[in-house]
């Protein structure tokens, strides 16, 4: 079973050593210390970020595998059969025979339960998009307070938080400038290094990647797939991320989609509405929700404010990780916010292709034409202005 949250992707990362020991010694701890209870540890993140690499990387680790008895791996991702989790667990676990494979799904989860009994086991699910898959898988896990844990992985912290209440989620952190040139080389000099003369753009794409490891990886499938010039690296590195969304076998698209397609209808026109704003700014979450109050994108209940109903919206893209906090407030409610690059242009690529907004330059027209044009405002995206101009 093949995640869809770019597991291929993310096992291509992992083929060459950028080390991010600090990440994976904090996931190993978890796993092989504290609470003799059954313990549910997550790791949670936007798409392509690297949670499944992580969680191989710990998963794979020595330690680990010397720690528990029992180790089984499973991809969920957004939909999937009960049967077929089952029966990947139990290959792991015991091995599956052509009586297990006939069994039926009570049977199977009897089967699983006894072969995990009096064993400390590790479980990783991998790609979970809500807890129903948790809910069909956790009777077969059993509770002999031995050690045992649960791994998983989810874009939605929401959904790490449902299952397991009172734990405390890892926020996967982009990678350091450093990393993600160390990641971009590797895949595309194979280990032979880069040539001097392409060194400083190739440092300045990786930069722009803004720590997103699946953002390295395909910009690096482009790079390798073309003449390694100075000039073309130049022009590549002035429009990286919508030469990664031009790039048919880069994953970055069809991972974004995804994560587009799995947001409610009410909260599709909020992101899309994103699109509207400059890069490497910040979006000050006051003026966003007034903007999306003026556009009536909010569903006003009786029972809410429309700015409180906003900021739970906000709040719901933000544990999508398709929204990045910048600035908090002291009463920890966020005060700006920012899309990642990459993300922005999916956004704003999406938003045209839905006819939702359409993108101008100021040498197109005298201003842009947007969905938000009659309460009066103005949107200019290549020249260093606000994003958002009122008129008089």
């Amino acid at each position: 079973m093949t995640s869809q949250d770019g597991s291929d992707t993310q096992e291509a990362i992992s083929e060459t050593l950028v080390d991010l020991h600090d990440e994976e010694q904090a996931i190993v701890d978890q796993l092989t210390r504290g609470s003799s209870q059954r313990h549910i540890i997550s790791i949670v993140g936007m798409p392509g970020i690297g949670k499944t690499t992580l969680a191989r990387t710990a998963y794979n680790n020595q330690n680990v595998m010397l720690h528990f008895h029992r180790r089984a791996w499973c991809y969920v991702s957004q939909v999937y059969e009960k049967r077929e989790l089952l029966l990947g667990i139990l290959r792991d676990i015991h091995g599956l025979t052509d009586q297990i494979c006939q069994m039926s799904e009570e049977d199977l989860e009897s089967k699983l339960r006894q072969c995990l009994l009096k064993n400390k086991y590790l479980i990783v699910i991998d790609d979970i998009w809500d807890a129903g898959a948790w809910n069909d898988l956790k009777s077969s896990f059993p509770e002999d307070i031995n050690g045992s844990r649960i791994l998983i992985t989810s874009r939605l912290r929401d959904v790490a938080l449902e299952i397991e209440p009172n734990g405390d989620p890892h926020s996967l952190r982009p990678f350091s400038d450093d990393e993600s040139w160390k990641l971009l080389e590797g895949k595309v000099f194979q280990g032979e290094g880069c040539p001097q003369e392409l060194l400083l753009a190739g440092k300045e794409i990786a930069q722009k990647c803004r720590g997103l490891p699946l953002a390295v990886v395909a910009i690096s499938g482009l790079l390798r797939r073309t003449e390694k010039s100075k000039e073309l690296w130049e022009q590549i590195a002035e429009s990286l991320s919508s030469e990664i969304m031009k790039d048919p076998e880069a994953q970055c698209l069809e991972i974004l989609e995804l994560s587009y397609k799995h947001l409610p209808e009410h909260l599709k026109s909020c992101f899309l509405y994103l699109g509207v704003f400059l890069e490497d700014r910040d979006i000050p979450v006051s003026k966003l929700i007034r903007l999306w109050l003026a556009e009536g994108f909010i569903e006003k209940t009786e029972s809410k404010r429309l700015e409180d109903i906003a900021e739970a919206y906000l709040e719901d893209l933000i544990h999508r990780s398709l929204v990045i906090i910048s600035k908090s407030r002291s009463n920890a409610k966020v005060k700006a916010c920012r899309l990642h690059d990459l993300i922005l242009d999916f956004c704003r690529s999406k938003a045209e292709d839905e006819n939702f907004l359409q993108l101008v330059t100021r040498c197109d027209k005298p201003y842009s034409s947007f969905p938000g044009s009659d309460y009066g405002f103005e949107f200019d995206f290549y020249h260093h202005l606000d994003p958002v101009a009122y008129k008089a």
